[in-house]
């Protein structure tokens, strides 16, 4: 599900990159954000620069907290799925193509990215492992957490493996060990 979630949105980024790169007013770059909006139901969309500073087609400007350093990713033209953190707003699970680059209202930008709330996200994988209750994440292979369905007890996870080590015997060997493996 999380396969097909991922496709779809950055399907659809590079689509709407290919539409902006090609539309001539503000007025027709908000007309498009807003139905693609309403098509996929994202929660916010942000032309992006590498370094983590966004724009939004209401003007706002800010900078995404993004869960790991993504102008590297950007530099060499991949796609970036990173949870993220806006001060005001729950955790964000964001998507972004450096497909799409240019300048809106002034701000120049490297790439396109759409977010959602991380409850957004749990409720369309439908975790439901007992009955809602279980503890459940979506990890890169660094033990980087990109989607979190944890108690509250918890707080905020952002790293699998040093939650492991702070609530078992796990040592960091271990958990190297474990970074090294194949995926």
């Amino acid at each position: 599900m999380l396969r097909e979630l991922t496709d779809k949105n950055l399907t659809y980024l590079h689509m709407w990159g290919e539409n902006l790169q090609n539309t001539a007013s503000e007025e027709e770059i908000c007309d498009c954000i807003k139905k693609a909006q309403e098509d996929a139901g994202f929660l916010e969309f942000y032309f992006l620069s590498a370094d983590g500073n966004y724009k939004m087609i209401t003007g706002e400007t800010g900078y995404l907290g993004l869960q790991e350093n993504i102008e590297e990713e950007i530099r060499q033209g991949n796609d970036v799925i990173a949870n993220a953190a806006v001060p005001g707003k729950s955790q964000l699970l964001v998507f972004a193509t450096p497909k799409a680059h240019g300048i809106y209202q002034g701000f120049e930008y490297d790439a396109i990215a759409i977010a959602y709330e991380n409850s957004d996200i749990i409720d369309v994988l439908d975790i439901s492992a007992f009955n809602g209750n279980a503890q459940s994440f979506i990890v890169h292979p660094d033990g980087r957490v990109v989607v979190d369905h944890s108690s509250e007890s918890w707080g905020n996870v952002y790293n699998f493996f040093g939650v492991l080590r702070e609530n078992s015997d796990m040592s960091e060997n271990l958990s190297r060990r474990m970074l090294s493996m194949p995926v």
